[in-house]
Order: structure tokens, then sequence, then C-alpha cells
């Protein structure tokens, strides 16, 4: 299921590459392309490898809670962008900038609590379904994020944007009925056990 999701992301930015090409809004080259293909992979290794580590070693092995995982993980992320800010002497213009700004900062308000809002959900499901769910789920989202951005901002839409949107749905359902036969089979072998005993 993953590696349809996979091929399915990447027929659809290979699909808008090539139509800006045959609109003559071309940003990049062919490299460019190859650099959004290992982005997408780069992307999804993450996913994959951040939900399987919060399953393993937050909820298993720790018992923690979804809470405590996004206090944490914010908490570093500040001290890293902080780091970051600092290093790079940006950061008092950017807090004069921000203090100058009082629309950003509510945008930022607004974003915060909806990523509050996203991450929370997630980690619920890595808590209950596991880590392949949540991976199909933050690949859905992107895949999402992608086509809203063709509602909000209309771009050409072609026969290989509608392979990669086939592509992307074959996985989820893939993933959906292997989780689905995994479920029935786990109750069918309990109810075994439970006769036989």
């Amino acid at each position: 299921s993953a590696l349809s999701i996979v091929a399915g992301l990447i027929a659809f930015t290979y699909a808008t590459s090539s139509a800006k090409a045959m609109h003559g809004k071309a940003e990049g080259s062919d490299m460019d392309f190859v650099l959004g293909v290992v982005a997408i992979l780069i992307a999804v290794t993450c996913d994959a490898l951040l939900y399987v580590g919060e399953e393993k070693f937050c909820f298993q092995q720790h018992g923690s809670s979804g809470t405590e995982v996004i206090l944490f993980t914010n908490l570093i992320a500040i001290g890293y962008g902080s780091m970051t800010l600092v290093s790079t002497g940006q950061a008092v213009a950017s807090v004069q900038w921000a203090m100058q700004t009082p629309s950003f900062l509510v945008l930022i308000a607004a974003f915060s609590l909806c990523n509050f809002c996203g991450t929370t959900f997630l980690l619920q499901i890595v808590s209950d379904f596991g880590s392949s769910t949540a991976v199909v789920v933050t690949s859905t989202r992107k895949m999402a994020t992608v086509l809203c951005s063709y509602v909000i901002y209309p771009k050409p839409f072609t026969l290989l944007h509608a392979v990669g949107l086939c592509g992307v749905a074959y996985g989820i359902w893939l993933h959906d009925a292997a989780r689905k036969s995994q479920t029935k089979k786990s109750i069918e072998d309990s109810d075994k056990d439970a006769a036989s005993a």
C-alpha cells in the first residue's frame, strides 16, 4: 500500500511539472523534479520512522500520553528554532517584525491551534491503530493539501494527475483491506482459543 501511495504522489508531482512545462510556466529543470521526488520519498520515510518510533518508544515502552509527546516535541522544536535564529543573527529582527505585525501573531495562534488538534488526533491514531495507519493518514493529508491548492489556486488538471490520485486512493484501500483482514483473523483466532478452552 505504501508503494502505491508513493507512486501516486510521484505521478501527481510529475503531472504538475509537465503541465507547467506545457503551459510555458516551467520554473525548474528536470533536476528540480528529481529533487521533488527525493523530497517526497524523504518526507514519507520520515513520517514512517516518526510514527513507528512514537508507537514503540513513547506509547508501548513508556506509556506516554499524546499530550506529553506534543509538549516535549514542541519544547525541543522551540530549542532548535531558537538556535537557528540566534546562529543566523535573525532572532532580534524576527521578534521585532512579529511585534509590529499583530495580524501575523493571530495567524500563528490559529495555525498553532490547528497543528495541536491535528497532532493530537494523529497521535491518537498511532496509539489506537498503529504507526502504519498513521503513515497512510499523513500521506493522505499531503495529497489533500495538494488537492486543496488546486481548488484555491486553479491550475491545469491532467489525466496523469487523475492516475496519481487513483494510486493514492488504491494504496489507502489496500491498507484498509489489510487492516480489516488482520482484525478479522485476530477475532477468529480469539474465538478458536475461547472454544478450545
